[in-house]
């Protein structure tokens, strides 16, 4: 099954078991891809991976692991669909936009998101009232939901337990 096939068989029937790739190195970047593409269903370039290494990373990563969903975390915040739309391009199944982003941003990278036949990941760091903010952005077409406690956040003793508690509960749709 390609990358594309397994996106569209992503509904959380089963656990994704998914990997962060953020080294800033681009031969070392392929080299640890290639060791876990086997042993997991995503693979996450990161955003300091992304901002070392642009779209390359991006084209690499998809033609060695076609059979793999790619997420490139953008952690986009404006020009949404400007910016996502040539990492769609590149390959990537998932691109990641920040949920305190305006909600045009956020419209942008979902139209480039349908435009390539992807998916998009809303994440949630730093956003105050997350249920409130999930519930208008799934109503924007949202499905993919990012828990994201931040390491500076962290350092300073927070997890993402009573985040996902609180968006679990609500299940958006």
């Amino acid at each position: 099954m390609t990358g594309s096939e397994n996106l569209m068989a992503f509904h959380m029937t089963k656990p994704f078991i998914r990997i962060a790739l953020d080294l800033l190195g681009f031969h070392e970047t392929i080299a640890l891809a290639k060791q876990v593409a086997p042993y997991v269903d995503i693979l996450e370039i990161g955003t300091p991976c992304i901002k070392s290494n642009g779209l390359g990373v991006v084209s690499e990563i998809q033609e060695r692991f076609p059979d793999r969903l790619i997420l490139a975390d953008l952690k986009t915040m404006d020009a949404g669909e400007y910016e996502s739309t040539p990492f769609y391009a590149a390959g990537a199944d998932i691109c990641t936009v920040l949920g305190v982003s305006d909600l045009a941003t956020i419209a942008g990278v979902v139209r480039a998101a349908q435009q390539h036949n992807a998916r998009v990941q809303i994440d949630l760091i730093n956003v105050p009232h997350k249920t409130e903010r999930v519930k208008v952005l799934s109503r924007l077409g949202a499905r993919i939901i990012g828990i994201h406690t931040g390491l500076d956040g962290q350092a300073m003793g927070q997890t993402p337990f009573s985040d996902l508690r609180e968006i679990v509960v609500f299940r958006p749709g």
